[in-house]
């Protein structure tokens, strides 16, 4: 019975040691971050890391100097078209944040012209 306990316990640590190694390779998608940014997160991850196995493969001579130049260009391109979708949704969030404070001062401001304006004392 101790024995058993022992191997159990002893998987349940090396469980989770390996864990986070494991997490975001078999379950990308489990981060709090909205899903739409996390998308073009990840993809922007996949096209940098496929980037830096090209280089590799090119440092170790698998590739010839045009293959390589060839697909760095188009690595490249795929990586500034991600951004650039990162960045208009992220103006798109600002804009849209923008115009609602918009509307709460103009509501406020038409809130404070409709009140009746108090007469003046005299003295």
């Amino acid at each position: 019975m101790s024995v058993f306990l022992s191997v159990l316990l002893g998987v349940f640590c090396v469980g989770v040691v390996v864990y986070p190694f494991f997490k975001n390779r078999y379950f990308p998608n489990m981060s709090d971050a909205p899903m739409e940014f996390a998308d073009s997160t990840s993809e922007l991850d996949n096209i940098l890391r496929s980037i830096r196995t090209l280089q590799l493969e090119y440092g170790m001579g698998n590739i010839s100097e045009e293959a390589f130049n060839r697909e760095l260009d188009q690595y490249r391109d795929d990586a500034a078209t991600c951004i650039q979708q990162m960045e208009i949704g992220r103006s798109n969030e600002l804009e849209t944040g923008v115009e609602h404070e918009i509307a709460i001062a103009r509501l406020r401001l038409q809130n404070s012209d409709d009140k009746p304006v108090g007469e003046t004392e005299t003295f």
